[in-house]
């Protein structure tokens, strides 16, 4: 239970949370590049390696923003908790 006693509280507890949802979304993230990578590989009409090429494109980008705020995350633990270890 977080307690919002005063901003480093607020920081760790934002933090604590959105550690919890990163690996989450990076494994959905992971998941629907390896299904585009699929999609690809197995169809046979240019339209469908079209769409599988996308879905990996996407599967990509969304992996990219986690690991870019997993960075944020470790900046701002350093700078108000003191690089606490919540990362």
């Amino acid at each position: 239970m977080c307690r919002f006693t005063d901003f480093t509280s607020v920081v760790a507890c934002g933090i604590g949370f959105i550690n919890i949802i990163i690996p989450i979304l990076a494994g959905i993230a992971l998941v629907l590049f390896m299904w585009g990578g699929v999609r690809y590989i197995y169809s046979s009409r240019e339209g469908d390696h079209h769409e599988g090429r996308e879905t990996m494109l996407w599967g990509m980008i969304a992996l990219f923003v986690l690991f870019c705020i997993y960075g944020i995350l470790r900046v701002l633990d350093n700078t108000f908790l003191g690089g606490s270890g919540l990362v």
